[in-house]
């Protein structure tokens, strides 16, 4: 149960920074969007055409202006595509032929050890489909494919921030989808007992969504003339032993170490947390995971004006799309002052082993 962590910011470790998002979900088409709805306490919960075991319609937070017979794939691939043209002139500021990543969160069900073959065969479109979304400017797009769920965003930032310190690439666009409106992940959810159904409370609300945003290294920032909106100042994973899917009670160790990961730095550097985005659902082992984790990982880096944020009330629960989206809304309310915060840190917990976290603060 090791845990991994990589911290920027120190001598001759220059933090990578972020100088554009762009997000799609229920609440919203841009991250600005989701931001202020949030904000305004909206949500995005709605019925939709599949029906739950109990005959009630499953309510989802979707993104009802997609067509409603489109599923899974179709989705993902048409959200995704949507935000990488968004991101993609902004790339043109590159030198000619300079590499691009393109770290992509995609969920656990994608992985090619996955029990069903149902989902794992839609990853090679997802990725083409994607992949060439970037391929226009010239340059060769690398592809960091991580099917990890809820975590991923962590071990993404992860491996683009290696890329980018070796200079393997100049830039990477680094973001999620996922989408649980698809009749097959619907009639596995309701397998489990897991899908909402207006009578088990210990379930979720599935969400769909997705969000990118543009990493780089500062001096590429400044060479192309990009705004520096924020800065990743540590990453860090661990795993979980006693996961969701084995339906073993949680201790909360895995979490716990994914934090320390960053908010051991924190305490060494006298500071606190000022801002939680947390990825808990209604779900019992998730909240009791997260109760059991938080105390242990933050007990020495929380004060009496720390925030802590649970996006799950208001947009569902948005799978490998989760710390991408947390980013995004992390920068807005760096930019706009709400909340109150210079620095916040995000955690997710996969339906597997993986737990990650990240540490990102303002300019």
């Amino acid at each position: 149960m090791a845990t991994d962590a990589v911290h920027w910011g120190g001598p001759g470790q220059p933090a990578p920074v972020i100088s554009a998002t762009e997000s799609w979900n229920g609440l919203g088409f841009s991250a600005y969007q989701a931001w202020a709805n949030r904000r305004a306490q909206l949500t995005c919960f709605a019925e939709t055409p599949f029906i739950c075991a109990n005959g009630k319609r499953a309510a989802m937070a979707h993104i009802r202006t997609l067509p409603p017979r489109s599923f899974g794939a179709d989705r993902m691939i048409a959200v995704a595509s949507e935000l990488l043209d968004r991101l993609s002139p902004l790339l043109s500021s590159l030198p000619a032929r300079a590499p691009v990543g393109l770290a992509l969160c995609l969920p656990s069900r994608l992985a090619a050890s996955s029990d069903s073959d149902v989902f794992t065969r839609h990853r090679g479109r997802i990725e083409s489909a994607l992949v060439s979304r970037l391929q226009g400017r010239g340059g060769e797009t690398k592809l960091f494919s991580i099917p990890r769920g809820h975590a991923s965003g962590a071990y993404a930032i992860m491996e683009a921030g290696a890329a980018l310190a070796s200079h393997r690439i100049e830039a990477a666009v680094v973001g999620g989808v996922d989408t649980c409106y698809d009749p097959d992940m619907v009639d596995c959810l309701s397998v489990e007992g897991r899908m909402f159904d207006g009578e088990n409370l210990d379930s979720f609300v599935p969400g769909e969504g997705a969000s990118f945003f543009l990493m780089s290294r500062r001096e590429t920032a400044v060479h192309c003339g990009w705004p520096s909106l924020a800065r990743i100042e540590s990453v860090s994973t661990s795993t979980e032993h006693d996961t969701l899917r084995y339906d073993l009670p949680s201790a909360g160790v895995g979490l716990a170490r994914a934090i320390r990961g960053i908010s051991d730095r924190l305490a060494q550097e006298h500071r606190k947390v000022d801002w939680w985005i947390t990825d808990m659902t209604n779900e019992e082992y998730r909240t009791h995971e997260f109760l059991l984790a938080l105390p242990r990982a933050s007990y020495d880096v929380t004060s009496e004006q720390t925030f802590v944020d649970y996006p799950h009330r208001h947009l569902g629960d948005l799978g490998a799309a989760t710390i991408p989206t947390a980013i995004a809304e992390a920068v807005e309310g760096f930019l706009r002052g709400d909340p109150a915060a210079r620095n916040c840190l995000i955690h997710a917990t996969s339906t597997n082993e993986e737990r990650g976290a990240v540490l990102l603060s303002a300019e």
